[in-house]
């Protein structure tokens, strides 16, 4: 079989899974399928995500504001978004503040400055 035959025949099996492709949608999301009415009428209402999240939770489907803002992105507003993963090693100087000492060479002299972890020191 030459290069590209089997390059035509890979493409080929490629387009049938792209047409034949759903994407998966998460289980707590599928969970607020049957829902989809109430939940809309209730954002168009100016209700928050977390409202949502509550009363859902009180009538007994324990689910997160986060997941209910998803499936709303997804479901309702039609926006489709990548899921963003943070780096949890991070380092902590940008979540919390910070203080270091610098020692000036003319004066000789400490100084000390309290980061906010903007970049922008705070004495």
């Amino acid at each position: 079989m030459s290069d590209s035959a089997t390059r035509d025949s890979i493409n080929a099996a490629l387009k049938i899974a792209a047409a034949n492709y759903e994407p998966r949608r998460r289980s707590k999301q599928k969970q607020l399928l049957p829902l989809k009415e109430g939940i809309a009428a209730l954002r168009e209402g100016g209700a928050s995500f977390r409202l949502i999240a509550e009363l859902l939770t009180q009538q007994g489907v324990p689910i997160s504001d986060f997941t209910v803002r998803a499936f709303c992105r997804a479901e309702i507003e039609g926006v489709h978004r990548a899921v963003k993963r943070t780096d949890t090693r991070r380092n902590d100087r940008n979540q919390r503040g910070f203080a270091h000492v610098r020692v000036t060479r003319e004066q000789g002299t400490e100084s000390t400055f309290a980061g906010n972890g903007t970049g922008r020191n705070a004495v």
